[in-house]
């Protein structure tokens, strides 16, 4: 839908703003944007009205692998933007939006990477990430003035953190297991009490997106699970978040900043 939307905008609309080569980047800034904001808004209301809002279980959010996590992808980050900096320094250093805009896909890798390989294998590449930076810095060949310690980004950083944590705790919904339909995504926590029933063809995939969208097939088996021994009356689906009104809402937003700089009123 993005794709198409990007089409349908005038070329003489990309852009006033001297983004660089990728300006309708600044489209997808705009939707995760506004889409992180909404979500934390509807998050910070449920919580005040359920009177949870600061109820944190901190095994269940797993402080540690937060921390090492964020560990990983600073130092991963580090070293990916040193590689482009040495091939296109002069011409990334005049397109920092351009830079921002790789920086974010390879963000997009990196946690397709973290889901695919082994806490051991995760942990060692950290470690190893972090030894290499060192041996740079000892060389002279880096300095750490970008990452140097400062008290207000890591305010923003744990601010931002809470937040997430907040948000992820109402991106479940507990429905009645016959109200289960074709589509839906199953929580986690659902397809693991799947497996202890002999039902045959209950849900498997725990990955909780797209790819664990139940078939008519899973559904009916679900609704036979319901009258088993291990059964439940309701299960735990992942919430419906509309993207696609996101999506509009950057559009649109985009297009009212790009037509006002046109018009020199900002």
């Amino acid at each position: 839908m993005l794709f198409v939307i990007g089409l349908g905008i005038p070329a003489r609309l990309f852009s006033f703003w001297k983004l660089g080569p990728v300006p309708g980047f600044a489209i997808l800034v705009i939707i995760f944007s506004v889409a992180f904001l909404t979500i934390i808004v509807d998050s910070l209301i449920r919580g005040i009205r359920d009177k949870s809002l600061l109820h944190i279980n901190a095994g269940r959010v797993g402080v540690k692998r937060v921390v090492l996590s964020y560990l990983f992808m600073v130092a991963a980050m580090r070293l990916c933007n040193l590689v482009l900096m040495m091939m296109a320094g002069d011409y990334l250093a005049d397109n920092s939006f351009f830079l921002t805009a790789i920086d974010f896909f390879i963000i997009l890798t990196l946690l397709q990477v973290r889901q695919k390989i082994s806490d051991r294998i995760f942990y060692a590449a950290t470690a190893v990430g972090w030894a290499v930076l060192l041996v740079l810095y000892l060389l002279h060949w880096i300095r750490f003035d970008g990452i140097q310690f400062d008290l207000k980004p890591w305010l923003i950083v744990l601010g931002v953190m809470f937040l997430r944590i907040i948000a992820e705790r109402y991106n479940y919904q507990e429905i009645p297991t016959v109200s289960v339909k074709e589509r839906m995504i199953p929580a986690a926590v659902t397809v693991l009490a799947f497996k202890k029933s002999k039902v045959r063809g209950l849900p498997t995939c725990m990955t909780e997106d797209l790819r664990a969208r139940l078939t008519c097939e899973e559904v009916d088996s679900i609704l036979r699970w319901k009258d088993s021994k291990q059964g439940k009356s309701t299960i735990i689906i992942v919430r419906k978040i509309p993207f696609a009104i996101f999506i509009t809402i950057g559009t649109m937003i985009f297009l009212i900043m790009e037509v006002m700089a046109l018009w020199h009123i900002i």
